[in-house]
């Protein structure tokens, strides 16, 4: 993998900020992680679950793209962002807190294998994923994605920095 290649700077900075959630996470006793108030009435493994959802789907969508097979749509996939992220909060609220975070460490091990199956000309706007992104635009976007570098953006690094400041906050006042 080269240093400087477009690739490997969207790993490294996956890793990054995975890190720096675990950092986060690793801050926080299991006993206060399904307390609601870190965002809105979501817990940290209401978020923790949040987060996991998409990398899974991001890591489906990749995957099924770098096997040449069709992506198939669930019916979460046909939902606007908010009523989808309220589908998954009330699927696995009940869901045991060990599962949530054994299952979210699943899914990052697997988008980042993903990820790191890309070749660097995937990168490009006429790559084998062109078609793909256009036909199957991730929730946030609804006019479908400019490169396959913000798809990944958006459902990792991005999706991270977006929820770090209310646990950075909540953690604050806790």
């Amino acid at each position: 993998m080269e240093a400087n290649s477009l690739r490997s700077q969207v790993i490294e900075r996956i890793k990054t900020r995975q890190a720096e959630w675990d950092a986060l996470l690793a801050e926080i006793p299991q006993d206060r992680m399904e307390l609601p108030g870190v965002e809105g009435n979501w817990s940290v493994k209401d978020l923790v679950v949040h987060l996991a959802h998409y990398e899974n789907w991001l890591a489906t969508f990749l995957e099924s793209v770098l096997q040449d097979r069709p992506f198939e749509k669930t019916p979460l996939d046909r939902l606007e962002l908010d009523d989808r992220n309220e589908s998954i909060f009330q699927a696995n609220r009940a869901r045991p807190l060990a599962e949530a975070l054994s299952d979210a460490r699943l899914a990052r091990e697997r988008l980042l294998r993903a990820v790191e199956a890309l070749a660097e000309e995937d990168f490009e706007p006429d790559s084998r994923f062109a078609e793909p992104m256009a036909a199957n635009p991730p929730p946030w976007e609804k006019n479908g994605v400019a490169s396959l570098k913000k798809l990944i953006a958006g459902e990792t690094y991005r999706h991270y920095e977006a929820h770090m400041p209310a646990l950075k906050l909540w953690l604050e006042k806790a």
